[in-house]
């Protein structure tokens, strides 16, 4: 049975529309598409190697390349809002891609926006009436990362570094790589928060206090190991020891996979009963318009999502 990728269109003011049309033009496959978006953001010229349905939303006000607004923050959250239900309710089939959204103008229309993957989790925890917990993977042929913690203030890490957060992240972690990429028993490497993993106490508690104790109490029920100095975990000589990077907070995460695979890195959400995908980057507001934005990307999580929905296919 035909793959169904929905793509939305994110912040019409940076570059999801142009990586949207780019990538389908260079994409090879038998996938249908559906664009949820502006008719009008989009060229005139789509591309006709590719079959595509295109849901319209009337965004009113004109859009200003590079210039995100609150004006039609209501639309762009509507339209991740129909895409998320229009997964569930084919989720062997249907996949959802998601072009960058602009997060700090989101959140001042609506005060409870603290991201995009949260924002989807949240939709689904409430149609479902089970709450999903999201675990953000970001993935590269040559890394897989997570970041324990995500979007907060450095200086509150350590108030969110529980062993229950840590435990769930595992677990999922675990089964999704396990169920849907087909790693038998993956490799969890967890790096540590301070420089050198504490050093022993030297540097910091956080890991002989909780982050080792932890890793120790879950070696029982998965491959887990650490915790690890971050600087000398992500060359690659140490990348061939593990399947997945676990990591304290979000720029220990990003640094290395943007640093590597920059125009190939894929942001997975994890933990969903739904799959969905995005580019590892943001809304480049500042060659919005120009026709210069770079689609690989965009192409790779797309492939990414086809890849997902033939391992659950039925």
């Amino acid at each position: 049975m035909k793959k169904h990728i929905i793509l939305t269109c994110g912040e019409p003011a940076g570059i999801g529309c142009e990586i949207i049309t780019k990538a389908l033009g260079q994409y090879v496959g038998d996938s249908h598409f559906i664009i949820m978006g502006d008719k009008n953001h989009f060229s005139d010229v789509m591309p006709q190697n590719v079959t595509i349905d295109f849901h319209h939303y009337d965004f009113k006000t004109p859009v200003i390349m590079g210039q995100a607004q609150t004006d039609y923050a209501d639309t762009v959250l509507q339209i991740i809002r129909d895409a998320v239900h229009l997964c569930l309710k084919n989720p062997n089939h249907y996949a959802m891609v998601t072009a960058p959204v602009q997060k700090d103008t989101l959140a001042l229309y609506d005060a409870d926006f603290t991201g995009h993957t949260d924002f989807i989790a949240n939709i689904i925890s409430d149609a479902q009436g089970v709450y999903y917990k999201p675990v953000m993977m970001l993935t590269s042929p040559e890394l897989r990362v997570v970041p324990l913690t995500v979007h907060i203030p450095v200086v509150d890490i350590v108030k969110y570094l529980t062993f229950d957060h840590f435990a769930k992240t595992v677990q999922i972690i675990h089964d999704d790589l396990s169920q849907k990429y087909g790693i038998d028993n993956p490799h969890i490497a967890v790096a540590g928060l301070n420089p050198h993993a504490g050093d022993n106490g030297v540097m910091g508690f956080e890991e002989t206090d909780k982050i080792n104790p932890w890793i120790n109490q879950l070696k029982s029920k998965y491959n887990i190991s650490g915790a690890y100095a971050a600087d000398t975990l992500f060359h690659a000589a140490a990348r061939k020891n593990y399947d997945i990077a676990l990591c304290m907070y979000h720029d220990q995460a990003l640094i290395p996979i943007k640093t590597i695979a920059f125009d190939v890195g894929v942001n997975v959400t994890l933990g969903l009963p739904i799959v969905r995908t995005s580019p590892d980057h943001g809304t480049a507001m500042n060659i919005a318009g120009k026709n210069i934005a770079n689609p690989s990307a965009m192409l790779c999580a797309i492939y990414e999502a086809e890849k997902l929905i033939s391992a659950i296919l039925i």
